[in-house]
């Protein structure tokens, strides 16, 4: 049975849900596909998240953020090889994915500050070849002359369209701190997450590896 079909068996429950509000049991109806898809493409991020284990030269360094919490504390040529994650069911195959970092400023700097970083990346089919794209380095990213401290910043690194790519795909991360050419954080940043911007059309797949 569609989804379409299970939604009009259940409009009685959604009026009662909805006290009978006509916009209310539309927006409703929103949030369920539209036979099997989205009635628009949304959006969700895939999470590598960056865990921080061990210590010593070119790995960053857990600081505290404030009280007890602590972040991820990042020098020029710190690394991380991120946990590497799967391509969620919900993904709308071969449209564009964005890399992006959350970055959280530490300290106050009365001029422009910059940061650039390298970010390097691969990802397979299910029974497929892995592929490696080359090694991304990007830009200076601006950081504005007076932000304030612990001010949460996103960047986006870079963008691919994997064409051939399917949901249940497999890809793995590195990311790395390098100079900029700007002049740089009086004191290095905290970047606790580097994730995947991907569009969605589904709840998910029909298969374990099948859209």
């Amino acid at each position: 049975m569609s989804v379409t079909s299970r939604l009009q068996m259940s409009r009685k429950q959604l009026a009662v849900m909805c006290h009978d509000d006509p916009e209310a049991i539309r927006l409703m109806e929103r949030l369920f596909a539209v036979g099997d898809r989205f009635e628009d493409d949304e959006w969700t991020d895939i999470d590598f998240p960056i865990i921080i284990r061990t210590t010593g030269p070119g790995i960053p360094t857990l600081a505290t953020v404030n009280g007890n919490l602590t972040m991820p504390q990042w020098a020029v040529n710190d690394v991380n090889m991120c946990e590497s994650q799967e391509f969620v069911h919900a993904w709308k195959e071969g449209t564009e994915v964005q890399w992006h970092i959350h970055l959280i400023t530490n300290g106050l700097d009365a001029t422009d500050r910059f940061v650039r970083f390298n970010l390097e990346y691969g990802y397979g089919n299910v029974n497929g070849a892995w592929t490696f794209p080359a090694a991304v380095t990007t830009a200076d990213l601006l950081i504005p002359a007076n932000t304030p401290n612990r001010t949460m910043l996103v960047f986006n690194l870079a963008t691919f369209t994997p064409s051939s790519l399917k949901v249940a795909a497999h890809s793995v991360a590195r990311l790395q701190r390098v100079a900029a050419v700007g002049a740089a954080p009086t004191a290095n940043p905290f970047i606790p997450m580097l994730q995947m911007h991907v569009q969605v059309n589904t709840l998910g797949s029909r298969t374990v590896s099948a859209k």
